[in-house]
């Protein structure tokens, strides 16, 4: 990969003096392509184990995408479905005996399997279903895009919250949310006050 290739890797690099350097250095082309995707995002200053973790992480999440695809396309070749058996072929015989069945024919499809098998091509819909699996198994997902959550925010907080009464004291939420309620107190005097008449009257 050249200058210019890697240019066009990342749409949006700014043509910096630092990336003109860094893309006549000798640094692998990896590192080269994970710092023009930091500085596309406006990220420009990191230290320099940011990139070693990153490319890290890509080989690491490489290697294990690409040993499930195959491990997908295996499985699809192993147990795609046997082709229908060839013609049978009949022989007539002149004197009017029956017809005699010629099974000469051997069925070589498991010997077909293993060599599609041996040299099976990956497929992108094999990657795509790796890919797919390693994202909602391995990472986080996003219920809802950020933005209709602070859309659905604002106008959660346009409601204004209850007027706390006036007076003199600890400012509480109304009477209801509270553990101090009134009706609540009665109930638990209640329940301590019947325990000992009972008791008395045993």
């Amino acid at each position: 990969m050249n200058s210019s290739d890697s240019k066009n890797v990342i749409n949006g690099t700014k043509n910096t003096p630092a990336n003109e350097q860094l893309l006549k250095s000798n640094i692998p082309r990896d590192l080269k392509t994970l710092h023009l995707l930091l500085g596309a995002h406006g990220i420009d200053e990191y230290e320099d184990t940011v990139l070693l973790q990153l490319l890290d992480f890509s080989y690491r999440y490489t290697k294990e995408i690409l040993k499930e695809a195959l491990e997908y396309n295996e499985f699809a070749v192993v147990n795609q479905p046997k082709p229908l058996p060839a013609p049978i072929h009949t022989r007539s015989n002149v004197n009017g005996e029956p017809s005699t069945i010629d099974i000469n024919h051997t069925d070589n499809t498991d010997e077909l399997r293993k060599k599609v098998l041996n040299g099976s091509r990956m497929t992108v819909d094999d990657l795509r279903l790796a890919i797919n699996t390693k994202t909602q198994f391995q990472f986080k997902q996003v219920s809802q895009p950020k933005e209709l959550m602070l859309q659905l925010a604002q106008e959660r907080n346009k409601k204004p919250l209850p007027k706390l009464p006036a007076q003199y004291g600890m400012r509480l939420p109304p009477e209801k949310y509270c553990l101090t309620n009134v009706e609540n107190m009665t109930e638990e005097l209640e329940q301590e006050t019947e325990t000992p008449l009972k008791k008395l009257k045993q």
